[in-house]
């Protein structure tokens, strides 16, 4: 027996979900105070046209900057999609956002159920918190007598996610997402900046590069439908309560478990920044009051893509320093923020959408 439930998905902020592509400057035409990027076979078109380009050197010189005479290389009908023009100068190589075929955005129903199952992980590991951590404690002690830096950290990183290969002791096997319905949104480019949170402000790291990635703009909308197998739930709680206590026993529950865990990621966050008295935070509290929200995609680092909040500071600066050491210091350290109109200063994070049953 199966139960579906169709989700609506609403961008509160700048959201991210990469191709794993990058592509260059020169792939953008400026044209009547706007931004496009050229399709694929406009972009080799104009190659062909022009043989000079073709020349390595022709290239690399022309790779970091956007083309400035598009009426001599293609026609406004080869233009893939226009960019909101968020940023004024562009340079170097942009992180491209995933697309379907048809060149509309869409979320991966893949990353969606990622973002459950890890919220249903939290609320498990929150009523088993002193059994978590002993867990975590058990891989750093393993850890520690490994000799592979990146075997070490993807052990910690696998306790921490708690994957598992069994199929009715896996935290999210008997949920099924679909990939979104497909939105025409004009997507926006945008400068990100590396911040680091010192005495509970955001801080510039002057020793990172900005750099330019695609977004989808806030306030654009996507449905889904998640379903789930209430034979395979009972099976996974089962097996599941032999070990961890206040399993989610409902989809309601299911969705409870959602609820908890973003706006204990967005509470800790908002300790942690106790300080900062920039637009950020302000975003960060007007998120906070949104009763069911969710996080999706590239942004949100340790906090809302693992149990790292579950540890203590001890443990988590333990954890962090495996991945980079950064001694005493606050972990997680780093946060990658859109950087808004004032110099160095960050505007907004990444990856955040409100949610309701439809």
């Amino acid at each position: 027996m199966r139960q579906t439930l169709k989700i609506k998905l609403s961008s509160l902020t700048p959201v991210v979900i990469g191709s794993g592509e990058k592509y260059p400057a020169c792939q953008i035409v400026s044209m009547n105070s706007s931004h496009y990027r050229m399709k694929e076979m406009a972009f080799f078109r104009m190659l062909h046209n022009y043989p000079q380009l073709r020349m390595t050197e022709a290239i690399m010189r022309i790779a970091n900057q956007t083309i400035r005479d598009p009426q001599r290389v293609l026609s406004q009908e080869d233009l893939f999609y226009e960019l909101k023009k968020y940023v004024d100068q562009i340079s170097g190589e942009i992180i491209s956002l995933i697309r379907h075929p048809s060149g509309d955005l869409y979320l991966p129903g893949s990353s969606i159920k990622g973002a459950i199952r890890t919220a249903i992980q939290y609320h498990v590991m929150k009523q088993n918190k002193d059994l978590f951590r002993q867990k975590v404690r058990d891989a750093l002690k393993t850890a520690s007598r490994k000799q592979d830096m990146d075997v070490v950290t993807n052990y910690v990183d696998s306790t921490l996610r708690l994957s598992s290969n069994e199929i009715h002791t896996d935290f999210g096997r008997y949920i099924s997402v679909t990939d979104t319905t497909l939105s025409k949104a004009t997507t926006c480019l945008v400068k990100v900046g590396i911040f680091k949170i010192v005495n509970g402000t955001l801080k510039f790291d002057q020793r990172k590069q900005p750099f330019l990635i695609e977004a989808i703009p806030p306030s654009t909308e996507f449905e889904t439908e998640i379903s789930f197998d209430l034979e395979m739930l009972e099976k996974m709680q089962e097996e599941l309560s032999k070990q961890y206590r206040n399993l989610p026993r409902s989809v309601e529950e299911i969705l409870n478990c959602v609820r908890e865990m973003y706006d204990d990621v967005l509470e800790d966050e908002l300790k942690d920044l106790c300080n900062e008295g920039t637009k950020y935070m302000e975003l960060l509290k007007k998120i906070k009051s949104e009763p069911n929200k969710i996080h999706i995609g590239y942004g949100g680092g340790l906090k809302a893509s693992s149990l790292f909040i579950l540890l203590d500071q001890d443990l988590r600066i333990k954890v962090r320093n495996l991945i980079k050491p950064h001694g005493n210091d606050i972990a997680p350290l780093s946060r990658r923020c859109l950087l808004g109109p004032e110099l160095n200063k960050p505007y907004s994070p990444f990856g955040w959408f409100s949610f309701k049953v439809v």
